[in-house]
């Protein structure tokens, strides 16, 4: 059975076990791996500006693994790869009156679903 790759390079509300675990939970019945990083502030700012076109860090960026260019999908568990700033995640939760925890499980899951091509308008 393959696992999740988690890469924390910064402090997390979660940790990687955790953040597994999360990831399992939501894809029980879906099935499917999931590279997840989580970043500092200034290293989204750089990813959302190079990627999204927008001067700004923001809190997920997920990467489907058919649309990253040049990578190919040799194993067809390997979803793709979000990225997450705990930085703007603990900010949004003071802002939505939630914990640190629950914001990141739900910014987890929106780049969860982004990856799943379920988008918001």
């Amino acid at each position: 059975m393959m696992k999740n790759q988690i890469i924390i390079k910064d402090r997390s509300a979660l940790n990687s076990h955790e953040i597994d675990e999360e990831i399992r939970k939501f894809l029980k019945n879906r099935g499917g791996n999931i590279e997840v990083e989580v970043v500092k502030i200034d290293e989204m700012h750089k990813l959302n500006l190079r990627f999204m076109h927008r001067d700004c860090p923001t809190d997920v960026l997920s990467f489907p693994l058919d649309k990253i260019p040049g990578e190919t999908n040799p194993d067809e568990s390997i979803i793709g790869t979000i990225v997450l700033c705990n930085d703007i995640i603990n900010l949004n939760a003071k802002k939505n009156g939630k914990s640190e925890r629950e914001e990141f499980i739900f910014v987890l899951q929106h780049g969860i679903n982004h990856l799943l091509g379920i988008h918001h308008n």
